[in-house]
């Protein structure tokens, strides 16, 4: 049995090598090849290109790196023609998967195609989900109210829970000391792309600067996976605090607050009931182009369950070191407001996280697929 795999970003080569390790436990058989990252690779893949090639952020990045795109997409469905794997799964970064996917549908591939943490079609672009119907995608979303919409809009779909449930539940069963005694600890998480820590890392080292002085002890996050060259850019900038090289959910796990991007770490920092400020910031040019298209109320994925803003949101010019300060500073001092904070929290666990074993699902769907 062969498997096409192709992963983008941190997030999605975790996803990809969880998911393959699952498989694999399954069926030992199994030759698995594609566009992965080092966890996927030390999971069993093979990897014919990295998944680093996806690590792009805004449109200052992507259109320069559009002719490169389309000369990967050509070779990926070149090889994909050449070995006739018996089914393909893409994990995450759908604005390169689906014209792939696409592309090998014009190119006569029948096998099952299969879709983990497809495009979050409630936020923009529904319209890909004419190109999910019409290529036969299955896909295995993250959350439950997107595996209802895609069901709605006629596209297979099928959830269990979120694959994040299993990680945190280790963490925190593994804590031994109560963050909120002694030192406390703030964690801060600039993210995985070279980007992201270019925007971010200014504002992050002049925060973790203020609350050394105040005694607290800040921490950076290494993000498994980060070139060398962007943990030497990160280690440069942190200004001698101390850096974290193991999971993100390990650092959150024995943390009092953290200050995070906004990404899949928000949900890990939930579902460890950790007080996060979010930042983001991005070129005006993809700011401008992504208010438009997509007016959203909420940007991390925590207010977006709670329906509200449970997490400050520091997005563009709110993103300063001030800001920050001021956010941290009123969750620790105001003791009505932080015990309101968590109960909020605990509601948005509740909802749409479904239960564990999103991991096994996948490697049983997959090959149910197959066996048909």
């Amino acid at each position: 049995m062969s498997l096409f795999l192709s992963c983008g970003e941190a997030s999605g080569d975790r996803y990809a090598a969880a998911f393959l390790t699952a498989l694999r436990s399954r069926r030992p058989d199994l030759a698995c090849w594609g566009m992965v990252g080092s966890r996927t690779q030390a999971a069993g893949a093979e990897a014919f290109r990295s998944s680093g090639e996806l690590e792009l952020i805004g449109l200052t990045e992507v259109l320069p790196a559009l002719p490169r795109l389309w000369r990967l997409r050509a070779r990926l469905v070149e090889e994909i023609r050449r070995r006739r794997p018996e089914a393909v799964v893409v994990v995450d970064s759908p604005d390169f998967h689906l014209p792939l996917v696409k592309s090998l549908r014009r190119e006569g591939y029948d096998g099952p195609v299969i879709h983990i943490a497809p495009p979050t079609v409630w936020a923009w672009r529904r319209g890909r989900s004419k190109t999910l119907r019409d290529c036969h995608v299955l896909c295995l979303p993250l959350f439950d109210f997107e595996n209802r919409l895609f069901l709605e809009l006629g596209v297979r779909s099928r959830w269990k829970g979120h694959p994040l449930l299993e990680t945190c539940r280790h963490w925190n069963s593994g804590v031994k000391e109560n963050p909120l005694s002694g030192v406390p600890v703030v964690a801060l998480l600039p993210g995985s792309r070279a980007g992201e820590i270019r925007e971010l890392m200014p504002v992050l080292r002049e925060v973790a600067d203020d609350l050394a002085e105040r005694g607290w002890c800040p921490v950076f996050s290494v993000a498994p996976g980060l070139s060398e060259e962007g943990r030497e850019r990160l280690s440069a900038l942190s200004g001698g605090h101390s850096l974290h090289e193991g999971p993100a959910a390990e650092l959150l796990a024995r943390c009092r607050v953290a200050v995070a991007s906004s990404g899949t770490v928000t949900v890990e920092a939930l579902l460890l009931d950790r007080f996060t400020v979010v930042g983001y910031r991005l070129s005006f040019l993809t700011w401008l182009v992504g208010r438009r298209l997509c007016p959203l109320a909420h940007y991390a994925m925590p207010n977006i369950l709670a329906g509200e803003e449970i997490y400050p949101e520091l997005i563009q010019s709110r993103w300063s070191s001030r800001a920050v300060l001021k956010a941290l500073m009123a969750y620790e001092e105001d003791e009505t407001y932080r015990l309101e904070l968590h109960r909020k929290m605990a509601r948005a666990r509740e909802r749409e996280l479904g239960e564990e074993g999103a991991f096994d699902f996948w490697a049983e769907t997959v090959l149910e697929v197959l066996r048909r």
